[in-house]
């Protein structure tokens, strides 16, 4: 394999980490709002 296609692969990878993460934290907050509620 080449090494751009190697890169890419582990930005898209790193991206999609974030995302999941960033979904999780976003659905804790929400519960965190609707148990003050």
């Amino acid at each position: 394999m080449s090494r751009s296609f190697i890169l890419l692969n582990i930005i898209l990878f790193s991206l999609s980490i974030q995302l999941t993460a960033q979904g999780i934290f976003q659905e804790k907050n929400n519960f965190t709002r609707q148990d003050t509620l």
